[in-house]
């Protein structure tokens, strides 16, 4: 790993301190306190000068994991500001990191464990445009424990796991976030929307389908960032090859301290059965499922929400089905011009014109 002292300069430093430089500084304080459980300041200190706060806070000492003091603090900020510039600062969190030498899933721990202990009544990342609040409640983070669980990290757990209680929080294997995601509001709309009405009584997934590369495991990535603090757990499962999904709901038991057996698929149908019957609330993501028969049996029957993404047309004649196609028009220029701010509107046009959007 690189010098934490140095990540802000080689992730360029004056590029978070313009970030920062519109947060009201009483923000800052605010989160640096939050973060920092020793922060020597002078008494007088100018919170409202954002370089003297980037200054000051790169010149602490890593957090836990090794993580550089910036990026704690520029990750718990992003918590707390709109959803636009929350992305801004998530995009430099990830260069930062990345040039810091972190990986992915050291970066989704961060983003995690940076979610504020009551993020239940805290802000949220704002839902799509017409989302109905009303029908799904907050799901309480653990003031006391609240980063994810790693799937090799089981011995830590409690058994009573599949109780659900203010220290719950199981995240697994959801892939990081995209910083770029640009658009689909109304696709994440009918998601929810579909989720929401075809699971009341019962668990019927909702299936995203279409050609490759249009973006439909961006679509469910997004969907559980966005929603996340809404389950108890989210679980990610690579659906490839039926072995994959199997392994997967295996790891999921062990965590959860479900029996294992020798047997994959007796010990997922185990797992299966204790989603059904737990409090927690949970969302299972099949990522590039194939074949329906793979995994019609591996769907718990209550408690929570399934997604599947696919190329395979099919699902829509087995359970609900959401087509994913190219983006608008509108949504390339925004993503062209999100990429290259000198870029015109009529140029991005153009561009996502010839692209083919």
């Amino acid at each position: 790993m690189s010098d934490p002292a140095r990540v802000t300069a080689e992730a360029n430093r004056d590029a978070l301190v313009r970030l920062l430089a519109d947060v009201p500084a009483a923000q800052l304080a605010a989160v640096a306190r939050d973060v920092f459980v020793f922060l020597p300041l002078p008494a007088r200190f100018a919170w409202d000068d954002a370089g003297a706060v980037v200054g000051r806070i790169d010149s602490l000492p890593p957090q836990a994991d090794d993580v550089p003091a910036l990026l704690a603090f520029a990750c718990r900020l992003a918590h707390e500001v709109d959803d636009l510039f929350a992305l801004e600062i998530n995009r430099w969190v990830v260069a930062a990191g990345r040039r810091a030498g972190l990986s992915d899933e050291a970066l989704r721990r961060l983003y995690l464990s940076s979610m504020p202990a009551n993020a239940a009544d805290h802000r949220t990342p704002p839902p799509a445009e017409g989302y109905d609040m009303s029908e799904t409640p907050y799901l309480a983070v653990s003031s006391e424990e609240h980063s994810p669980m790693s799937q090799g990290a089981v011995a830590d757990l409690p058994r009573s796991t599949l109780e659900r209680s203010d220290t719950t929080r199981i995240w697994g294997g959801i892939p990081l976030r995209n910083p770029d995601f640009t658009g689909r509001e109304s696709l994440l709309l009918s998601l929810q929307r579909s989720l929401e009405t075809r699971s009341k009584t019962s668990v019927l997934p909702t299936a995203l389908h279409g050609f490759g590369g249009v973006g439909k495991t961006q679509l469910a990535v997004e969907y559980a960032y966005r929603f996340a603090d809404r389950y108890d757990l989210v679980w990610w499962i690579p659906s490839e090859q039926q072995s994959l999904v199997l392994q997967s709901l295996v790891d999921l038991g062990r965590v959860l301290g479900v029996p294992v057996t020798e047997d994959l698929m007796q010990a997922s149908s185990l797992v299966i059965d204790a989603l059904s019957s737990t409090s927690l609330r949970w969302l299972l993501v099949y990522d590039n499922a194939t074949e329906p028969d793979d995994i019609s049996s591996l769907i718990p029957s209550s408690g929570g929400h399934v997604i599947l993404t696919s190329r395979n047309q099919t699902w829509s004649n087995v359970w609900g089905a959401i087509e994913v196609n190219i983006f608008e028009r509108q949504e390339s220029v925004t993503l062209v011009r999100k990429r290259g701010t000198d870029i015109s509107f009529a140029d991005a046009d153009r561009l996502a014109e010839r692209l083919g959007d």
